[in-house]
């Protein structure tokens, strides 16, 4: 039972003060305490420790990212957490791996991910330290894929971009719209290009080329987009000059023209940014050299739109035999589009706008090209309006394809649009409306052993409530209260409130543990505002927690330290001095005889163990005594008071406490935290 520890030491002493017979029955073990080593519980658990060779896949596998680690003894599972920097923020995944590996099968291609893994152990209840960041990715199917049109009529040549853990590439080719089973040819890595020779009855032949990544392994990527391409034929006409596509003077369609000599009809082509796959948009064919895309089925604002143009003659003899030409140099066209990504912030009493550029004036070439565009700024004390022009911000203004804007002293609350003007005062659809997010919160306070109110109780794990309050920034509407255990740590969200205090008085939280907490502000329509360095706090104990928490940091492990009280007869008399392992010392001293024996215990500034901020948990000063004044019944009293400060500060007095039979048997360990009333504790508590 636990609570020898304290007063078992007087088994040892005592016994050895009686009959040669009792000293050898004690020996022996037919004595009930035995050696107080014995009566002792299991040496405190080692630090958890972090699991080593963490690694995550790079380019391995083309469907997912693979993390493997070695196992942690003492562990029972392993969190994983991850996120798109280096330097975080990083988030919980939310699940418990019981393994030493996992799949992460929702990286997206061309995603680089970084992740960080830690260890726990139910029986020891903690968490290891985190394991450093190591990134992973896919392999990623090559992009940029294009094959030449017509420049040469004896070879195709195919180029597309590096990717990033490629080994090498396979290269395939065909007539269908699919890609074939096999590839036609294999290239190592460092190449990004390879030239097809044609037969003379390939030329004019219009083939579609895939390409996939392979690693080292073997491991084959998904195909790439295909590109058109093919080698230009005897009899082909000219390819057309002079393509031009209109750029940002509509709000639903792209204007085309160019020139062709020598052609029956032309076929426009048209791919884009984010989408490298040459569509024939009029397979029809067309005879004029200018032509309207109005496809409001797959135009969209904000993107760039490439075309070219395809000269097509028919033989002379055999009308179905068709001559196409090399495809045109390409042109850039797109809409007239609303700006995106609009932000705005709090700044004091102004707001801070910026909104992504739009295509038109976004480059430097496109805004010397469009230097009379600008953006028209409007605000509304309302998300569904009316809105106001506020201010006109010229397209130059443009920084790092970034335009920024000041609207001071605003009021609140307000919201903003913006909308793209040409130069022809054409007006673009307006952009989202967006609210301003809000500034961190000040003053940010967690309470810290807090003298519990009246009314608020402890949890099931006899922690009493955590208060924090802090001070509203300008736009705040709500806040979400978070926490963690450590300051870089997974925040968990426990509620969202409109006051500017919270009580956290959830059963997660255990004694002797800092939490860390961060609030969120939040506007109107919920986003998050900036957020305030998170603030370590802890709620106050119960006075039995605060005993078996102090007994079990300051106490036992100073009894582990002394080497007189393990000894059996009078090799346990005399005196020692043991270090704490973060601070100060403990003092035995024994004596006596065969009228009685007396034990004194002086700690002065004696600590064992830190809290889980690296402070010193439980400082004792003063003194645990034991005096027997009866050898028969081995029977006497404990005196003394400890005084104990650090993450939680109160006080225990011995002078209640009965002895009988070496050990406590009665009476009561006295407590008091702070102002709180004095608490008797049976003493049984720590049994």
């Amino acid at each position: 039972m636990k609570r020898v520890l304290q007063i078992g030491i007087i088994l040892t002493l005592s016994l050895s003060l009686l009959s040669c017979r009792g000293v050898m029955d004690f020996f022996n073990g037919s004595g009930k305490g035995s050696y107080l080593s014995d009566l002792f519980g299991p040496e405190a658990p080692d630090e958890l420790r972090v699991p080593s060779s963490f690694y995550a896949s790079k380019a391995q596998y083309p469907e997912k990212v693979r993390l493997q680690w070695d196992r942690v003894s003492g562990a029972d599972y392993y969190l994983l957490e991850r996120g798109d920097a280096e330097e975080g923020p990083f988030v919980d995944m939310g699940v418990k791996i019981y393994s030493t590996s996992y799949d992460d099968r929702s990286v997206a291609l061309g995603a680089r991910v970084w992740y960080r893994l830690r260890a726990y152990s139910r029986d020891m209840d903690i968490y290891s330290e985190y394991t450093a960041v190591s990134s992973g990715y896919r392999l990623s199917q090559p992009t940029g894929v294009n094959a030449s049109k017509g420049t040469s009529t004896r070879q195709i040549v195919v180029s597309w971009d590096q990717v990033e853990g490629a080994y090498g590439y396979e290269v395939y080719r065909s007539t269908e719209t699919y890609p074939p089973n096999s590839p036609l040819r294999r290239v190592t890595g460092i190449e990004t290009s390879v030239t097809i020779p044609v037969n003379d009855d390939e030329k004019g032949v219009e083939f579609n080329f895939w390409l996939r990544s392979v690693n080292r392994s073997g491991s084959q990527s998904d195909f790439s987009n295909s590109s058109l391409g093919f080698a230009l034929p005897e009899g082909a006409p000219p390819m057309p000059l002079d393509l031009t596509a209109s750029q940002g003077t509509s709000l639903d369609s792209i204007e085309l023209s160019w020139t062709g000599n020598g052609a029956d009809f032309f076929y426009v082509f048209r791919w884009s940014e984010v989408n490298s796959q040459e569509e024939n948009i009029t397979p029809e064919g067309i005879t004029e050299s200018t032509f309207t895309d109005s496809d409001v089925d797959n135009l969209r604002t904000g993107i760039r739109y490439i075309y070219a143009i395809q000269s097509v003659k028919r033989d002379e003899v055999n009308t179905d035999t068709l001559y196409k030409s090399a495809f045109s140099e390409s042109a850039k066209g797109y809409l007239l589009s609303p700006p995106e990504e609009l932000q705005s912030r709090w700044n004091g009493e102004n707001v801070a706008l910026s909104w992504a550029a739009v295509p038109g004036a976004e480059t430097e070439e496109e805004i010397a090209s469009h230097s009379d565009w600008s953006y028209q700024v409007e605000y509304a004390p309302a998300a569904t309006g009316p809105f106001t022009t506020l201010s006109t911000v010229a397209a130059t203004e443009a920084s790092n394809g970034r335009v920024s804007y000041q609207h001071v002293a605003a009021s609140n609350p307000v919201f903003y649009r913006v909308l793209t003007l040409n130069g022809a005062a054409l007006q673009s659809a307006p952009s989202d409306v967006n609210e301003p997010v809000t500034a961190a919160v000040t003053a940010l306070t967690v309470s810290r052993n807090a003298t519990p109110n009246s009314g608020e109780t402890e949890n099931r794990n006899d922690v009493f409530p955590t208060r924090i309050n802090w001070t509203a920034p300008l736009g705040a509407m709500s806040y979400r209260v978070e926490r963690s255990s450590t300051q870089n740590g997974t925040f968990e969200a426990l509620g969202t409130v409109t006051t500017t205090s919270f009580i956290d008085s959830t059963d997660a939280r255990l004694p002797g543990k800092h939490y860390f907490y961060r609030i969120v502000p939040l506007n109107s329509l919920s986003l998050a505002g900036d957020l305030a360095t998170p603030v370590s706090g802890y709620g106050a104990v119960t006075d039995e927690a605060f005993f078996v928490a102090y007994f079990n940091a300051t106490i036992s492990p100073s009894h582990r330290k002394l080497t007189k009280m393990h000894r059996g007869g009078l090799d346990a008399l005399g005196s020692e001095t043991k270090n704490g392992s973060v601070s100060g010392n403990v003092a035995y001293n024994a004596s006596g005889g065969l009228g009685g024996a007396t034990i004194t215990m002086r700690y002065t500034n004696y600590c064992d163990t830190r809290d889980n901020l690296g402070n010193p948990y439980m400082i004792a000063n003063g003194n645990s005594n034991t005096s027997i004044g009866n050898i028969t019944n081995q029977s006497g009293s404990m005196n003394g008071v400890m005084q104990i400060t650090g993450m939680y500060t109160g006080s225990v007095n011995y002078g209640s406490v009965q002895i009988n039979g070496g050990a406590a048997s009665g009476g009561t360990y006295n407590v008091r935290q702070g102002s709180r009333p004095e608490t008797r504790l049976d003493w049984r508590v720590i049994e």
